[in-house]
């Protein structure tokens, strides 16, 4: 198990989302030639990989933080840190809202 494939499928879904024929079977990226389509609305989601480093200190500290926006269906790998600081017993409480736009 590659730990960069939730980032090469976060690639491969924004090429889609763009028009692009991408996917990926197992460790084999396909990508057929094509033309980007331009965005007319990007929704970008929150980045998770610097969200853990809150989540770190709110363990290390006994404390809380509150980090509005983050997406419970994301594709980013590091979306998986609410999951590991849950088990661990660590105060984890989500409440998840749709992305302001």
């Amino acid at each position: 198990n590659q730990p960069s494939l939730p980032y090469i499928d976060m690639t491969l879904a924004m090429m889609r989302a763009r028009g692009v024929d991408a996917s990926r079977a197992g460790v084999d990226i396909n990508v057929r030639a094509g033309v980007y389509k331009p965005a007319q609305v990007c929704d970008v989601e929150r980045d998770w990989s610097a969200a853990a480093f809150w989540y770190e200190i709110a363990a290390l500290t006994a404390g809380f933080v509150t980090l509005r926006g983050m997406a419970s269906a994301s594709v980013q790998g590091d979306s998986a840190v609410a999951e590991i600081f849950r088990r661990r017993g660590d105060c984890v409480r989500r409440r998840w809202r749709a992305p302001e736009r």
